[in-house]
């Protein structure tokens, strides 16, 4: 197995992103590499972390998205999801997220869990 490398990349977002601020070009390209890791630097740990933030409704529309292919994969199989099972699912993955991004388990492991904003202070 290739271990992950950072090379560097050029792309027009990139390119904005360094014209609008150095600082953020260099914390979300190469300041949060390996934050994934525990044994990572903390502030590399860090970086990572705030990097997989997201907010409320940006996690309602990716649950809206989802439950949509979803919809159309069952449609596929001639298996149709009903509205209540849905709703049911979309309200069983909003709480879900919640409750971890409450719990704090994005401390343990950030790749994979919701980590809300408004939920969280960073502690230096």
């Amino acid at each position: 197995m290739t271990e992950l490398q950072n090379k560097f990349q050029w792309s027009v977002s990139r390119q904005r992103n360094f014209d609008k601020c150095k600082r953020l070009y260099y914390y979300s390209h190469y300041g949060m590499w390996k934050g994934w890791d525990m044994y990572a630097p903390e502030e590399a740990r860090l970086c990572y972390r705030i990097s997989k933030m997201t907010n409320l409704h940006m996690l309602a529309g990716s649950i809206v998205h989802d439950m949509i292919q979803e919809l159309l994969e069952s449609l596929e199989k001639s298996n149709l999801m009903t509205l209540d099972s849905l709703k049911g699912t979309a309200r069983d993955r909003l709480n879900l997220a919640w409750k971890q991004s409450k719990d704090k388990l994005w401390k343990k492991n950030p790749n994979g869990i919701q980590t809300f904003s408004s939920i969280i202070t960073i502690e230096k």
